[in-house]
């Protein structure tokens, strides 16, 4: 058991430096992304925002918002909120999930603790984003102006060193030369805080061994209506209770 868990770890780690070295390079690369080359594939794309909410809610498929701690930061300061209302560890789709046992397994260790690596924004229990208004057909986003740098850039980002565009009803509109500047210097802009963020979150990372008995502690905790989990993200850890309220899925923080 014990030799296992060591061939674990050094896979893990290999891999873990794999990423580190891939992003590095990216980050080094940056310097060869032409502004302009970005502005003109948006352009050619076409779009317009229609304000339809469409990206916020589930209906449409995907809509989880990764965030950074820095963005988080940023929401708190601007609105007077506390992290337990931004933001929730990036586990809630395996948590919510019958299907997932032995991968949620792999996210808990020997006392039962989950390790989840970073952020999302809070949804409410039918998957829309807790922000967006939820009073009739508006669809205004009660952050806005201090809103994550996927949601200012959505459709577009980067991966990989290139543009990729999501789907989105508001492709294909007209859109001026200084509006496609505007948006690819802040998609550029996204890659380079995410992988900044990347980087970081994996030279901090915490290993952590994983067992059945954990897993049981874990389902016992949750029978009671909580767990302890241990959120590993560019600035270390962040440990708490993960619960449910009205609005879905909570993180109170405890350390």
């Amino acid at each position: 058991m014990k030799k296992q868990h060591e061939t674990d770890l050094k896979s893990i780690d290999k891999l873990r430096r794999f990423m580190l070295c891939k992003w590095r390079e990216e980050l080094a690369c940056l310097d060869e992304i032409s502004t302009e080359d970005i502005a003109l594939h948006i352009q050619k794309a076409g779009f317009r925002c229609l304000r339809c909410g469409a990206c916020c809610r589930s209906e449409d498929g995907d809509n989880r918002v990764f965030i950074t701690p820095a963005e988080i930061d940023l929401i708190s300061e601007t609105h007077d909120m506390d992290l337990e209302d931004i933001a929730v560890p990036c586990i809630d789709d395996i948590l919510s999930s019958s299907d997932n046992h032995q991968e949620l397994q792999s996210f808990i260790d020997t006392q039962g603790n989950l390790h989840p690596t970073g952020w999302i924004l809070r949804r409410r229990f039918n998957g829309d984003c807790k922000f967006i208004s939820d009073a009739g057909p508006s669809s205004k986003c009660r952050i806005y102006n201090a809103r994550p740098g996927l949601c200012s850039t959505y459709p577009f980002h980067m991966e990989n060193m290139n543009l990729e565009i999501c789907e989105c009803p508001g492709l294909g509109m007209d859109i001026e030369w200084k509006e496609c500047m505007a948006i690819a210097r802040k998609v550029i802009q996204r890659y380079i805080s995410e992988l900044r963020d990347f980087i970081s979150t994996y030279e901090k990372y915490e290993y952590f061994s994983s067992s059945s008995k954990g897993y049981d502690i874990y389902l016992r905790r949750l029978s009671e209506g909580k767990s302890i989990c241990i959120v590993h993200d560019s600035r270390g850890i962040s440990k708490g209770f993960l619960v449910s309220d009205c609005e879905g899925l909570r993180f109170i923080r405890t350390v």
